[in-house]
């Protein structure tokens, strides 16, 4: 986690040597504070405090841009306790979604979080999508999907790894031997910041611009992203079409087999 309760029951960050406690379920967590990830708590004795909570750096970059009092806040209903990862405007839980995830736990979080929208962190199975531009849409054709995602009911957001953030209107059910088919529209950062960011923000942020720490992922080589396709599967997205997505222009070389092949032999 981000941030923990000291002694005053205040959110702290980690810092060397400190010590606090989960605001969760009030158990010892200690600091983290290595050289090759981010500054975090973990609890100090094993523990299944709350069994959704998940840390990444893309997780960390995200949280790191909002004021402490919306970050990692603790819901609770009745007996069962978790902490959203974001509370956004108008008490919209953000959720942010690394791995993979069951469709009964899609099912659970939206029903105990009730106003919340996905964002998912697409890094992982960007290049095995392609878009077809059609007007302000974008037909997708999704290989090796992640069909769990079938099961949401409230808004997907995709954070592509170029920092573009695309939303999922609607997927169709999978057929065997094709691809998902779905559409969706490339809405760009200041849309979705506008929507779900702009009051909870700290104020270094207010603006508007999307922070270099969530844009320029340091966590991963946009150059060497490994994908499940063959050479028919390429993404494009159009995004390196403006100055505000550079990386989108490595994205379509990393998802092109010869590129990676070509790497390989380097």
């Amino acid at each position: 986690m981000l941030y923990a309760l000291n002694g005053e029951g205040e959110k702290v960050p980690a810092t060397p040597r400190s010590k606090a406690f989960c605001p969760a379920c009030r158990g010892d967590v200690i600091a983290k504070c290595g050289s090759k990830v981010a500054r975090h708590w973990a609890h100090k004795h094993s523990s299944s405090c709350d069994p959704w909570s998940e840390e990444t750096a893309w997780h960390v970059a995200w949280k790191s841009i909002v004021r402490e009092n919306r970050c990692e806040v603790v819901l609770r209903h009745g007996d069962i306790v978790h902490r959203a990862d974001i509370v956004g405007n108008r008490n919209t839980v953000i959720e942010l979604q690394h791995s993979s995830i069951s469709p009964d736990e899609i099912r659970a979080r939206e029903r105990f979080y009730g106003n919340m929208v996905w964002v998912f962190d697409a890094a992982g199975f960007f290049g095995n999508m392609i878009f077809t531009q059609i007007d302000d849409y974008a037909e997708i054709s999704w290989y090796y999907p992640r069909t769990a995602l079938l099961r949401a009911r409230k808004p997907i957001y995709f954070h592509l790894p170029c920092g573009n953030v695309l939303k999922l209107e609607h997927a169709y059910p999978k057929r065997r031997g094709e691809p998902l088919r779905g559409w969706g529209r490339f809405m760009g950062w200041k849309p979705f910041f506008h929507l779900y960011l702009s009051s909870v923000v700290k104020s270094q942020y207010k603006g508007g611009e999307q922070p270099e720490t969530i844009k320029n992922r340091t966590d991963i080589d946009i150059s060497k992203l490994k994908f499940h396709h063959n050479i028919k599967i390429n993404s494009r997205c159009g995004c390196d079409s403006g100055a505000e997505y550079l990386n989108c222009g490595t994205v379509h070389k990393s998802a092109n087999i010869e590129y990676i092949r070509r790497l390989l032999r380097q």
